[in-house]
């Protein structure tokens, strides 16, 4: 049986997207750190991504959490590889590969002035020490309905003065396959 990180995963998904949930809960019962708790909401009620990541987060009692998209995976040492590189950080991420999206690729060490004008560090598969996100209040539905979400935690961090870290190791995938979100195509999505 492997190591438990003291960290939850928060998954939303939707009821259309039962198959693709199954796909990475499989991944993350294939971790070699387990995390403590894998918290799962299907928005039944349609309350939108935010509102059911908020509600789920609220539900966490570890020192971390993690935001993990129901259509991505985690290679199986993901956890092991970011809970290490976290440290005494508020933020880790890593770096992803992509599929369905032909030559794109969010991959950067990281560097404040840049996040502040772009966003660099994909929602997901990031570790977020959960007294931060409690402080700042998690997640904002923004004007932009197309994902912002993420890059303003990110942004709202920074002025607070969090601390990030990358690993620049390649640990989990993030997939494209026409729902997404970021690609114009759903009002909900993680991405």
């Amino acid at each position: 049986m492997p190591a438990t990180a003291d960290l939850t995963i928060i998954t939303a998904s939707m009821p259309s997207r039962i198959k693709i949930l199954g796909e990475l809960c499989a991944s993350v019962q294939a971790q070699t750190v387990a995390p403590a708790n894998h918290l799962i909401a299907v928005d039944w009620r349609v309350d939108g991504f935010v509102a059911t990541i908020n509600r789920l987060a609220g539900l966490v009692d570890t020192r971390w959490l993690m935001v993990m998209c129901d259509d991505d995976l985690l290679d199986p040492w993901h956890l092991a590889t970011i809970t290490a590189a976290a440290g005494w950080h508020d933020i880790a991420y890593t770096w992803c590969r992509s599929t369905g999206r032909d030559g794109w690729t969010p991959n950067a060490e990281f560097d404040a002035d840049t996040l502040r004008h772009t966003n660099f560090i994909p929602g997901g598969a990031a570790l977020i020490r959960s007294d931060l996100w409690r402080d700042l209040g998690g997640y904002r539905k923004t004007a932009d309905w197309n994902q912002a979400e993420d890059w303003d935690f990110w942004i709202r961090a920074l002025e607070h003065g969090a601390e990030f870290v990358c690993e620049p190791k390649i640990t989990w995938t993030y997939r494209f396959h026409g729902q997404n979100l970021s690609l114009g195509e759903l009002p909900y999505d993680c991405k």
